[in-house]
């Protein structure tokens, strides 16, 4: 079996997204008198909110039973998770896996649950969109992570079988969709 590419997850893998997003949702938890969990927050990354099995802003939403202010709290959380997001850097060995997997001739693509434009914002920060000759996201796809549609997409642009690609994945969510399109992760 010969390798020809690595497919990248981004939220959490490329840049750590995740961190700061579970950080300000349990500060917002715990300013409620809520608890958030990191097992909790796993069903909330790297899929879609209508493919999730947990949802934070539900969880809120029931608990306060206050439509506007569970509107204003998450619009607030959420600006004071973006100015902590555009602070994080590449991920530690990120850029090697690159250089390395260029400099072997593989082919290198992104398969992401977030939108095009959240993806193409945070690549083009950290300098990484033009290292990629893909980037597929959840916006392109009929479903997202945990299905397998983001990685068959990705497999297709490239021209690669499945049993080609290694994917590489931080969430339950991401690990299931890459097995289900039967790519080792």
């Amino acid at each position: 079996m010969t390798i020809r590419a690595l497919i990248f997850d981004f939220d959490g893998t490329i840049v750590d997204t995740e961190t700061p997003g579970f950080l300000s949702w349990r500060a917002t938890f715990l300013k409620h008198g809520l608890t958030l969990t990191e097992k909790q927050f796993e069903g909330w990354v790297g899929t879609s909110a209508d493919m999730a099995w947990f949802n934070p802003k539900n969880v809120l939403r029931a608990h306060l039973n206050d439509e506007p202010a569970v509107q204003a709290i998450d619009e607030a959380r959420e600006r004071e998770d973006l100015a902590v997001i555009r602070t994080q850097p590449v991920m530690p060995g990120v850029v090697e896996y690159l250089v390395h997997g260029r400099a072997r001739g593989l082919k290198l693509a992104v398969a992401s649950s977030s939108s095009w434009k959240w993806v193409s914002e945070h690549m083009g920060r950290v300098g990484l969109v033009d290292r990629f000759d893909l980037i597929k996201c959840g916006d392109q796809v009929a479903k997202r992570k945990p299905a397998p549609d983001l990685y068959l997409a990705a497999l297709e642009g490239m021209g690669i079988a499945a049993h080609e690609a290694v994917a590489f994945e931080d969430s339950t969510n991401g690990i299931s969709a890459a097995k289900a399109a039967g790519i080792f992760t």
